[in-house]
């Protein structure tokens, strides 16, 4: 495995998963104002 390759994989990991938190806390929201 290249060390570019790696790199490349963790950003876009980093960025889904804190897109995927932030999703979670909307969806949170939008039940607690339900």
């Amino acid at each position: 495995m290249n060390l570019s390759i790696i790199a490349t994989i963790f950003v876009i990991f980093v960025s889904v998963n804190q897109s995927f938190g932030a999703m979670i806390h909307l969806v949170r929201a939008s039940f607690k104002t339900c």
